[in-house]
């Protein structure tokens, strides 16, 4: 699976960067009775540093998880050692009436190779409407950065 996106990952910086990518993994259930659902963004900048909205989907995860009583635990952002953010940018996970489901509203990313951030969620926040993914402006073309979002009932 991580080499399928890495070869994704490298055939759009041959084409010149032309488009932001974010890419939904299938999630990942971490128990048999799939009470936990792990939904990975893999998220690629423009060529001007921008990336595209992105509104998390049935079709991209396999389960109307907004519609079965998931809420939201912890979210990770994860920089590669190479091309990562190196300008200040902010996530934001919103539902369909714009509304964060972060505490503080945004979790802002790491600037350094191989970092790592967590979102502050506070209570767990319940899912009942389908999620968008937001990533700031981060000023570099091919830029990357992996979310994790980790979803319980």
């Amino acid at each position: 699976m991580k080499r399928i996106c890495l070869v994704f990952a490298i055939l759009i910086l041959m084409v010149g960067n032309a488009f932001a990518a974010i890419t939904v993994m299938q999630p990942t259930f971490e128990s048999s009775t799939k009470n936990q659902m792990v939904i990975t963004l893999y998220c690629l900048a423009a060529s001007d540093g921008t990336f595209t909205a992105t509104e998390i989907t049935e079709a991209m995860v396999g389960a109307k998880y907004w519609a079965v009583g998931y809420y939201l635990y912890e979210v990770i952002a994860i920089n590669p050692a190479s091309t990562y953010p190196t300008t200040a940018a902010v996530v934001t996970i919103a539902d369909e009436d714009g509304v964060s489901i972060l505490k503080t509203g945004e979790l802002a990313l790491s600037t350094s190779a191989s970092g790592i951030v967590e979102a502050t969620i506070g209570k767990y926040r319940g899912i009942n409407k389908k999620l968008t993914v937001t990533i700031g402006d981060t000023g570099n073309a091919a830029n990357i950065v992996t979310l994790v979002l980790k979803l319980g009932k």
